[in-house]
């Protein structure tokens, strides 16, 4: 299987490839390439978990993660599930 990388220098707070595949196909609320999604997983992921892991705001997100509005109501999501 072909894990894409990002084109971003990684956090510490990046998941791995094994992590990332054992949880993807319980954050799947729609198909990863559905035409809706404008973002891997992936980076949405990513992006969440530097969130906890620096207890910073949502509004602070780093630039090179998707927009954290995006972030934040995929997280809703998946604890809607």
């Amino acid at each position: 299987m072909l894990i894409l990388r990002m084109s971003r220098r990684p956090y510490p707070s990046d998941v791995d490839d094994e992590t990332y595949l054992f949880m993807r196909p319980y954050l799947l609320l729609a198909p990863e390439h559905h035409p809706a999604r404008k973002y891997p997983l992936r980076e949405v992921l990513n992006a969440a978990l530097w969130i906890a892991r620096t207890g910073s705001q949502w509004a602070y997100l780093p630039h090179d993660f998707p927009p954290y509005k995006i972030v934040h109501q995929q997280v809703l999501r998946w604890f809607e599930q």
